[in-house]
């Protein structure tokens, strides 16, 4: 901690010269509604920036007064703003003209739904991405924002990575592109590693917390991700992105477009390249991706269509790293060994491999999958008071991922058993692959009608449809029998569909606006799974679900303003559940009941502070409870009440003219009712039921929080007149988390905290950049994930946890040139 201290210090002392730091707001000049994302900049230096949620923005310069301020937001009249010394450079208000009378719900589908003030919502824009888009994946970039965990199986982030929010796990986080759901409908699960190095191409990022509201696709159970790609460019431009940095990780982006071609249209290209050898023993990744986007605009329409291409091979660290491997516990790990039947290479290569061991050995023991988006997005006013957003998708998936598997039964891959002379063969070693052959798509549309300043009425709905083909085939066998490669030993057909239709209101005074929101959600799912009488067969559920919310939001001044939020949300069980269980034994669907409220604060347009309390009471949530079903197999388990409630505090600003903060930090308590845990028994041969009352919620922890620094170090740069160098560290605090729902401290994963920092050397305006990293600067050994079992054996109960180490200390370079 001293260490630190001091380390901060030093960054401090050396950045007293002032620059100049102008501040201020956006707003469309009618309404007064802040204009989210708009362009600022300063043509003469090169500097721009974008505006946030609330339409404000602050731009640092090495320039001097007078200078001209130039904005831009599409749908708007240009503007121009001189300012000398005379004029208050913190508190610049911009009023901008619409074009045609009122455009404001004219880009919904380009880039975020329209929303209520009644909820918290936290972006990233375009500058913030590009500077903190390192080459990591989307989880790792986000974990600066409140109540974010991310993790990375591979240990570096990148390949595998995930984020938690408020301990939810991103199978319960509806995440969309450019408003489009993307994740998979049947696992619920998104990917980031199918879409390699999509910050590249993302203009902004919002994250809205709780239910939050309606938008043509399916209900969150928890948090909205919504990630827009890139927009229409004014200017032609080219740039190339390379860097390198520890375990070998390599990568190059290249991406260009044409500007405005005339009549209003543009086209824009990105291509990138990722490869890493990752910090777990075999989780090397090697990733590409290409963007195409086609835009077109006018002064009542926005027509955009993307092609998003996406193919990754990662080696499997899926496994995870047993806690005697962690420990290093030696007599733990003989243990481990004999426990769970390992060969004497396998427990050769356990020994040897310190806290980056992968169970996984065979060479090939990789993952494989391409998948392929196609969007067309189209907006258009059709009347001042009516604007009309259609969207159509669709998303191709395939790929596999193979594995050597030690003495297989022969009769479970439909493979004859061996008979010889003496002997009946009827087990072997195998190759195998599991393969998904899918198609996603939809249509979505919504109507807004602004028959007032006042007043707005939003209706639209979605329908999508899912075709998965789920198969597995054995390529090589030591005994094959009477078998050929490629033959399949099982073959899954699902399909599930997706409609829903949603209404909005709300109403704004002068200082209130009352919004309210409510959705019906039909899904239909058949697939390959148990009958009534425990026969295979094909099965069919349909669910129903409506999701209604309210809000309102209240603004006692510029400065001070609060928000009460309260929805529902249901979500139904994932392809697991419904595969792995009979009609009888099927989970039901999950009910969430959210409340958020709050305030914040701006104090002289320079620092804020913002607190927001939620409640999010949950009905019939699935967790794992150890328990197998009348098929046989484990699953999650409906608990009748569970809970998360917290608050999240936020605040920053600038601490001087060379030094920004930000930090945040969420409390939170969580909690089931009554959980039964079950335990096989084998001594008896029967399952060991024990109950518990009130205990958290497993992978949630107490406390979260992040603290920025962002500093320009003028002093230090010997070529501060033409060039700017930029400070960046960021750390984050997690706590504890358990690893299951009994809250013991023998299953949980250890709190811990990190510290990254970022030097940056750029031509003002951002024309090349130069960047070096450093990630977790004082070589924390941490572990951000993980998972239990156990058993009773011997009269004993015999845990077994497992452990996703992240890297140590670790570097990324970065070099971008644009043109």
């Amino acid at each position: 901690m001293k260490t630190a201290l001091l380390f901060f210090s030093l960054i401090l002392y050396t950045t007293g010269f002032a620059q100049l730091t102008i501040s201020g707001k956006v707003v469309d000049a009618k309404t007064g509604e802040p204009l989210f994302s708009a362009s600022v900049s300063i043509p003469e230096f090169k500097a721009g920036t974008t505006t946030d949620r609330d339409g404000r923005f602050t731009l640092t310069t090495t320039g001097s007064l007078p200078i001209t301020l130039q904005i831009n937001y599409l749908g708007y009249n240009q503007v121009q703003v001189d300012l000398t010394m005379q004029d208050n450079l913190s508190s610049v208000r911009i009023e901008m003209q619409s074009i045609d009378l009122n455009l404001k719900g004219l880009i919904q589908v380009e880039s975020h739904r329209s929303q209520s003030r009644s909820q918290v919502v936290d972006e990233l824009g375009a500058e913030s991405i590009s500077t903190l888009n390192s080459g990591k994946d989307v989880p790792q970039v986000l974990q600066s924002l409140p109540s974010v965990v991310s993790t990375s199986d591979a240990g570096a982030g990148i390949g595998y990575t995930g984020l938690r929010f408020r301990g939810i796990d991103q199978a319960r986080i509806n995440v969309t592109l450019n408003g489009i759901p993307w994740n998979d409908p049947e696992s619920h699960q998104v990917y980031w590693v199918n879409l390699p190095d999509l910050l590249s191409s993302t203009e902004s990022i919002q994250l809205q917390r709780g239910v939050g509201t309606s938008t043509a696709g399916p209900a969150n159970f928890g948090a909205t991700l919504d990630l827009a790609t890139t927009r229409f460019s004014h200017q032609p431009f080219t740039e190339i992105t390379t860097g390198y940095g520890s375990f070998n990780t390599r990568r190059i982006n290249l991406k260009s477009g044409t500007g405005d071609l005339g009549d209003g249209w543009s086209f824009s290209v990105s291509a990138s390249a990722i490869q890493s050898d990752g910090y777990v023993d075999r989780s090397e990744s090697d990733l590409k991706s290409a963007y195409l986007t086609l835009s077109h605009r006018d002064e009542v329409s926005v027509f955009s269509a993307n092609v998003i291409y996406g193919r990754e091979v990662t080696g499997q660290a899926w496994y995870g790293v047993p806690e005697s491997r962690i420990r290093n516990d030696k007599q733990k790990m003989l243990d481990y060994a004999s426990r769970n039947g390992l060969s004497p290479a396998e427990t050769d290569n356990l020994l040897r491999s310190g806290r980056t061991y992968n169970y996984y050995t065979y060479d090939g023991q990789d993952d494989r999958y391409g998948q392929d988006h196609y969007q067309v997005l189209y907006s258009r006013q059709l009347t001042n008071e009516l604007t009309v957003d259609l969207a159509g998708f669709v998303v191709l998936g395939s790929g596999f991922y193979e594995e050597y598997k030690n003495s297989q039964s022969l009769s479970e891959y439909g493979i004859p058993d061996i008979i010889l002379s003496a002997d009946t063969i009827r087990t072997t070693d195998l190759i195998r692959r599991r393969w998904l052959d899918n198609t996603f798509g939809g249509l979505l549309g919504s109507f807004r009608y602004d028959p007032d300043n006042d007043q707005s009425f939003v209706a639209g709905g979605g329908l999508s449809q899912y075709d998965g083909d789920h198969f597995g085939e054995v390529t090589w066998a030591r005994y094959a029998s009477a078998s050929e490669t490629g033959d399949r030993y099982y073959e899954n057909e699902a399909r599930k569909t997706d409609w829903n239709v949603f209404g909005k209101w709300k109403y704004t005074t002068d200082h209130f606006e009352f919004f309210l929101d409510g959705q019906v959600r039909q899904i239909r799912y058949r697939f390959l799974g148990y009958q009534t009488d425990l026969s295979r067969g094909y099965v069919s559920d349909e669910l129903t679900f409506f999701n209604p919310k309210a809000g309102i939001f209240w603004r006692q001044s510029a400065s001070l303003s609060g928000w009460l939020f309260v929805g529902q949300s249901a979500k139904e069980p994932t392809r697991e559940e419904y595969v792995n269980s009979s009609p009888q034994s099927r989970p039901k669907a999950e009910y969430l009941r959210n409340l958020e409220s709050g305030f914040t604060w701006t104090m002289n347009e320079n620092w804020y502070s913002t607190v927001n309390l939620f409640y999010m009471n949950y009905k019939d949530q699935l967790v794992l409870t150890g328990a197998v079903n009348d098929v046989g197999n484990y699953t999650r388990t409906n608990v009748p009440a569970s809970y998360r409630s917290g608050v999240e505090l936020e605040f920053g600003g600038q601490l001087t003219t060379s030094n920004q903060i930000h930090a945040n930090l969420t409390l939170m308590k969580s909690g089931i009712e009554t959980y039964n845990e079950y335990l096989f028994n084998y001594d008896t041969n029967t399952e060991d039921r024990k109950k518990y009352h009130n205990k958290p919620i497993a992978f949630t922890p107490t406390v979260t929080g992040s603290f920025g620094l962002n500093t320009d170090l003028f002093l230090l740069n010997p070529f501060r007149e033409k060039t700017d160098l930029q400070s960046e560290i960021q750390v984050k605090y997690v706590g504890g988390q358990y690893l299951d729902n009994t809250g013991s401290s023998d299953r949980m994963l250890d709190a811990y905290t990190t510290i990254n920092w970022m030097v940056r050397l750029s031509e003002s305006g951002e024309t090349w950049l130069i960047e070096a990293g450093v990630y977790n600067l004082f070589n924390q050994l941490y572990e951000s994930n993980g998972y239990t079992w156990g058993y009773i054996s011997g009269g004993e109960r015999v845990t077994e946890n497992f452990y996703y180490p992240q890297a140590g200390r670790h570097w990324m370079t970065r070099f971008s040139w644009r043109w």
